[in-house]
């Protein structure tokens, strides 16, 4: 049971408090939103809203712009920044998956036919998915190789 002062105490939406954070200074918002996301076991690095029918004009990594015309630009530039500054770990990649298809492989067959390789690799990727299924992959990809999620940033028209 709860004593009084907790009852008492102000109750902030999550959206309140996700806003508060990402305008911390960067050197302790990531801290911030990595122990957030633990505490209620969300990713709140990544819009709620859906993104059917945006417009990318590009996205940013690490304080840097790269331009892309669609998400899956962004996946497709994304990987191969990833692949660049990981060439001994992009065996990693095979290990994303859903529960009934495979996101990477070296093998075109386990993936869909209109899937591409990662530029300078041997592994294909999926593309056949939504704008919020591609953007949740490129935060998951970041995640596998250690990376802050909070560095990451489609920009849309």
């Amino acid at each position: 049971m709860r004593d009084e002062t907790e009852q008492n105490e102000p109750q902030i939406p999550i959206s309140d408090l996700i806003r508060l954070i990402k305008s911390m200074p960067k050197n302790i918002r990531s801290e911030a939103i990595n122990l957030l996301e633990k505490a209620l076991g969300k990713d709140f690095a990544t819009k709620a809203d859906s993104l059917t029918g945006t417009s990318v004009r590009g996205f940013l990594f690490e304080s840097k712009f790269y331009e892309a015309e669609s998400h899956i630009d962004v996946l497709r530039e994304l990987l191969e920044l990833i692949v660049k500054r990981f060439p001994d770990e992009q065996e990693k990649l095979l290990g994303l998956h859903g529960k009934k298809r495979n996101y990477f492989s070296r093998d075109l067959n386990e993936v869909s036919q209109q899937s591409e390789k990662i530029k300078g690799t041997s592994i294909y990727f999926e593309k056949c998915d939504n704008a919020n299924t591609l953007r949740k992959r490129c935060k998951d990809v970041l995640k596998l190789f250690g990376i802050d999620t909070t560095t990451f940033e489609v920009i849309e028209f």
